[in-house]
């Protein structure tokens, strides 16, 4: 998947826009907080589906087979609102910039946790259990990362280049 960083050439919003904004923000924080919370839960019942795989078990599995989508879907989801901030929040202030930091470093520990329990469903896909789900998921993490190195980059790394910042008032200046 590719992202584009357009991040600075957004058009200035309102001060409507900018406080849903910023309420938005501390939404997601809070979304990501949660689910890295759930992706550890997760790993353990991977564990215990994978050490007693039995006719029992069938009903874990399509539990299992039910979260992975679910997961996806609110990943998925979390994952659009956050680009979105690239391109609606100007000029955070301090407080925002705390709670966005906190989205990149939850949201790269989602992905760790993610890619961990994605290697603990492998003695299931390779069995063919869960495939669909564990690819569609596979691709909804990585643009997950994408999107949180997308953040980082609009609101810590290209604000700190000089070269960045002059080519960014050019722009503006025309």
């Amino acid at each position: 998947m590719f992202c584009v960083l357009t991040t600075f050439y957004a058009p200035l919003t309102t001060n409507a826009m900018l406080a849903e904004t910023s309420c938005d923000l501390f939404e997601i924080r809070d979304e990501v907080s949660h689910e890295s919370f759930k992706k550890r839960s997760a790993q353990k019942e991977v564990a215990e589906i994978v050490e007693a795989l039995t006719d029992e078990t069938l009903d874990k599995i399509n539990e299992l087979r039910t979260r992975i989508v679910s997961s996806s879907d609110k990943l998925e989801s979390v994952s659009e609102r956050a680009q979105a901030l690239t391109w609606t929040l100007t000029n955070p202030s301090e407080t925002q910039l705390e709670a966005i930091n906190d989205i990149i470093n939850n949201g790269k520990f989602i992905t760790k946790i993610s890619l961990d329990m994605m290697k603990s469903l492998e003695p299931l896909w390779s069995r063919g259990i869960c495939l669909k789900e564990v690819e569609e998921f596979k691709c909804v993490v990585e643009h997950w990362d994408e999107v949180i190195d997308d953040i980082d980059a609009a609101f810590f790394t290209l604000p700190a280049d000089a070269d960045f910042v002059n080519a960014k008032r050019e722009l503006e200046s025309l």
